[in-house]
C-alpha cells in the first residue's frame, strides 16, 4: 500500500487538527490564531490550504 498525499482547503473542523498537529513542533501559533484563520476563510479575506499524509496533517 503507497503513500496518500491531499492538499485542501481549510474546513471548520480542522482547527483542532491543525493546533494538535502544530503543538511541540517549535511552531508559536496560539489556537486564537487557528480559529482566525478559520473566520477569515469562511468570510473569504484568507485560504488556508493544508497538506495531509496518509491522513495526518503535515503543514
Amino acid at each position: 500500500m503507497g503513500s496518500s498525499i491531499q492538499i485542501r482547503k481549510m474546513a471548520g473542523n480542522d482547527v483542532d487538527l491543525i493546533y494538535d498537529g502544530l503543538f511541540g513542533h517549535d511552531v508559536s501559533k496560539s489556537r486564537d490564531y487557528v480559529e482566525r484563520c478559520w473566520r477569515e476563510n469562511r468570510s473569504g479575506e484568507r485560504t488556508t490550504f493544508l497538506a495531509l499524509w496518509n491522513g495526518r496533517f503535515i503543514g
